[in-house]
């Protein structure tokens, strides 16, 4: 499921070239996309597979006993499967909701139990609904997530930042405030630095102290089965530092709120 959703799960502007050239995914990028394109369906199904899975896992996990694990653990490994029912939603909702128009009622269909017969059918949330499901996931794993391991699993500091771009991507009032001061406060804390560079990020994607958060890719995989990773949302320290400072001029420049 991770890997039909990683390609979309980016920042804007950060795709180059035309609709196109990058198929479907450019189809997602530059909003081209029809109702009948092929990648719709398996895009669909995979990020529900993935929340599905994820409130499984958060239900099996909370009917065992504490006991049964070590200090922390268990809440880690909840936050762990909340991370990736935020991250489907996102990639869902980015897609398929008007996630521009806070007054919409076209937001998420936010799924927070396994799916069964008696929940199959329900409603979709609107847009200020969906936004506060997205940054109440993100908020668990930050108070409850794991600490750093490496850079293909989610830690407490992935979510903070995923919480800055939702928050940027709302724009509500007091939004962009909050944004400066999460990633201030993620640059303070966080345990990643910047290359010296940004070329030799790309030669040290798998042991980087600037990734954030990213996908692996199996050593004898093909170029078709990776697809397009040109265009992938880098999830580096990098481009939140540069976030930052963009929303730092857009506040001081306009009346922003």
């Amino acid at each position: 499921s991770y890997g039909h959703l990683a390609g979309t799960t980016r920042g804007s502007g950060s795709s180059s070239g035309s609709a196109g050239e990058a198929g479907f995914e450019g189809a997602q990028i530059f909003n081209t996309m029809q109702a009948d394109e092929y990648g719709f369906l398996p895009t669909w199904s995979a990020a529900y597979k993935m929340i599905n899975g994820a409130n499984t896992m958060i239900k099996l996990t909370s009917d065992v006993p504490d006991g049964n694990f070590s200090e922390g653990r268990k809440e880690s490994i909840i936050a762990e499967a909340t991370f990736l029912r935020f991250f489907a939603h996102f990639h869902i909702f980015r897609l398929y909701g008007y996630f521009w128009d806070i007054d919409s009622p076209y937001g998420a269909l936010y799924r927070t139990e396994p799916s069964g017969l008696s929940n199959h059918v329900m409603p979709r949330l609107n847009v200020s609904e969906t936004y506060d499901k997205l940054l109440e996931d993100l908020d668990f794993v930050i108070e409850f997530g794991p600490e750093v391991t490496d850079v293909f699993h989610i830690n407490r500091y992935t979510a903070m930042a995923f919480k800055a771009k939702v928050l940027a991507m709302r724009g509500a009032s007091g939004d962009y405030a909050q944004v400066i001061s999460l990633v201030d406060q993620f640059m303070a804390e966080a345990p990643y630095s910047l290359h010296a560079d940004y070329y030799s990020y790309f030669f040290n994607k798998k042991t980087s102290a600037e990734s954030i958060f990213g996908r692996h890719f199996a050593g004898n995989m093909t170029s078709d089965e990776i697809g397009i990773t040109r265009a992938r949302w880098s999830g580096s320290a990098r481009g939140l530092s540069c976030g930052r400072a963009a929303i730092s001029r857009k506040r001081t420049s306009s009346s922003a709120p």
